[in-house]
């Protein structure tokens, strides 16, 4: 891409006008109009789907939703309903031997912080205490 497709793209990308780029660009809007359809068979064109930019796309790489992380983050927290929760894990405790739920953490060894606390210092202090010197 030379240096013309740059600028097209970057003034195309702030949804300015057709003649308006052939204006600031000093060239005729004919040859504006060649520049994006260029742009356009190179790229996809999508928008946001928070806010409804436009935003650019390269073929052959995963295609944008978002224009940024704000937006991004914004939907997903409007849209809980879609997101998809999988990583569920039925894991057993090991303090009190209770079943528990854990959501992200396959290595999760105990439901609370409480029987993290009991199983880890007061073992350690009955482990201890057992020991002859």
């Amino acid at each position: 891409m030379d240096s013309m497709h740059n600028k097209v793209l970057s003034l195309y990308k702030n949804k300015m006008s057709v003649e308006d780029m052939a204006f600031i660009l000093e060239i005729s809007v004919a040859a504006v109009e060649n520049y994006i359809k260029d742009l356009e068979e190179e790229n996809e064109f999508q928008y946001c789907e928070n806010c409804g930019k436009r935003m650019v796309s390269i073929k052959g790489k995963k295609k944008k939703r978002f224009c940024c992380d704000k937006c991004r983050n914004e939907w997903w927290n409007a849209h809980q309903d879609q997101v998809n929760k999988r990583a569920y894990y039925v894991k057993t405790c090991a303090c009190c031997r209770r079943k528990f739920l854990s959501y992200g953490n396959k290595n999760a060894k105990y439901c609370s912080h409480e029987c993290y606390i009991k199983h880890r210092y007061h073992r350690e202090r009955r482990h201890y205490e057992k020991r002859d010197y």
